[in-house]
């Protein structure tokens, strides 16, 4: 976590924007609020991983706002409900990233970025060009480069990679992303997954460094314990990039938001946050507490 200090201001104008704009798509964005908000705290917004969309972050929007905190998740271009599938083939990062952005300025706050896996990446772009309340990075693939999960699921299952090289759509199974869910639940969730545009495919393992973060942003880094999807190694170069340690979520797979646990997890991503943000901004009104909404 980078102590509070002057901010980082400059760069947040990308001439490729103005010259080519991103194609304009409707998003789904999903929305709870709490009854009792606190007063002084940014909203969260969950940005989704591989294949996934804003469904996935459902059980922990509720939580979340029952807590006291704003919550938002939207499904990234060509996902869930959001329009852009007419040209899947085409879809980059930079577009997921144009997204994301869209969102953040639209909320009544600067957003806590929360994002998951390949969402991590984008998140990590975002931040270098809008100046976030925080980030929370879960089960991050490298956000330097991919290459260590490319590996990785090369030894543990070569069928994802030959996909991937092949450009056909990885199609993740209950096994890369439970550990402890009832497998009466595992088939609901797979059949929800959407097949991900191959350029972004190719781009989470052949990427570069996003840049610093504008703003200074406190910056979490979380990892689950019982992964098999995401290596140890990824998650701990990214809390090396920007300076942290990684906060290990125990006897949990690489789907956090859904696993046995989640709730616990939710709970230890709120208290990070919450402290997080105490230390960045002394006298913060709502720091310290994630478990309910202020008296």
């Amino acid at each position: 976590m980078r102590a509070p200090g002057s901010a980082r201001t400059a760069g947040a104008m990308r001439v490729a924007d103005w010259s080519f704009p991103v194609p304009p798509v409707d998003r789904e964005v999903l929305h709870r609020e709490p009854d009792e908000p606190v007063p002084g705290r940014p909203p969260l917004l969950f940005v989704h991983g591989l294949a996934h969309a804003a469904w996935c972050w459902e059980p922990w929007l509720e939580q979340a706002a029952a807590a006291g905190w704003s919550a938002h998740a939207l499904s990234l271009r060509a996902h869930g409900a959001s329009g852009g599938r007419e040209r899947r083939l085409r879809i980059t990062l930079r577009e997921y990233v144009h997204d994301v952005v869209q969102v953040a300025v639209r909320l009544p706050r600067p957003p806590v970025l929360v994002a998951h896996s390949l969402g991590c990446v984008v998140a990590s772009r975002v931040l270098a060009r809008y100046p976030g309340a925080a980030a929370v990075l879960l089960t991050p693939v490298g956000v330097t480069h991919g290459l260590g999960t490319l590996v990785h699921n090369t030894r543990r299952n070569p069928h994802h990679v030959a996909r991937m090289v092949a450009g056909r759509p990885v199609r993740l199974t209950a096994g890369d992303l439970f550990h402890g869910l009832e497998e009466s639940l595992h088939a609901a969730h797979l059949e929800r997954l959407d097949h991900e545009p191959p350029l972004v495919q190719y781009q989470l393992a052949f990427h570069g460094p996003p840049g610093p973060p504008l703003g200074d942003p406190p910056v979490l880094v979380l990892g689950a314990e019982r992964d098999t999807l995401v290596p140890a190694g990824d998650v701990e170069r990214t809390a090396a990039y920007y300076g942290t340690t990684v906060r290990w979520l125990p006897g949990i797979g690489h789907d956090v938001m859904l696993d046995a646990g989640r709730e616990a997890a939710l709970d230890t991503v709120l208290d990070a946050v919450s402290d997080a943000l105490a230390y960045a901004r002394p006298g913060w009104v709502g720091e310290g507490s994630s478990g309910g909404a202020a008296s």
